[in-house]
């Protein structure tokens, strides 16, 4: 099934317009999500086609598959005593404003609380990437171009006293 984008903005407009707080849209080729209000974690969350897919990112997610191997890293980052920023969305992550620019951030940087460390673009529509915390950076877990997860880790840092 194509979604084609105008589809696509009269869903949004549609769910904006009535008293839907959430619109879950689930195909063999895509993922929709659609929330406003509290349950607001992505405006629109598309999974890659096959097509487009990059060759580390699968062409549909493994929800069940990836929740251990996520829950298994953040304890450990902890008892490091590292810090993880997350991805706020699914998307493709970016490490620069754009290509041929300087990454927000590489290995050693120092990071302040707030500063961005890279882009998620969905749907043409590019989200920052912020720091909750100061510190150094430790590991960049993915690299420009890679397909994230919502709330999946993208860079650690040692915070800083």
């Amino acid at each position: 099934m194509h979604l084609a984008e105008k589809d696509l903005a009269a869903l949004i407009r549609a769910v904006q317009d009535s008293d839907v707080t959430r619109f879950d849209l689930v195909t063999p080729d895509f993922e929709i999500h659609i929330a406003r209000g509290d349950d607001a974690d992505t405006d629109v969350a598309p999974l890659p086609q096959s097509s487009t897919a990059s060759p580390e990112a699968p062409a549909a997610p493994a929800p069940v598959a990836a929740a251990p191997a996520l829950a298994a890293a953040v304890p450990a980052a902890a008892a490091e005593g590292l810090v993880e920023i997350t991805a706020p969305m699914i998307g493709i992550f970016y490490t620069a404003p754009e290509p041929g620019a300087d990454p927000f951030v590489a290995l050693g940087s120092t990071v302040e609380a707030g500063m961005t460390v890279g882009l998620v673009e969905a749907m043409k529509l590019f989200t920052a990437v912020e720091a909750g915390a100061g510190g150094i950076v430790e590991q960049m877990l993915v690299s420009n171009g890679d397909y994230v997860e919502f709330g999946q880790p993208l860079v650690r840092l040692r915070p800083t006293a």
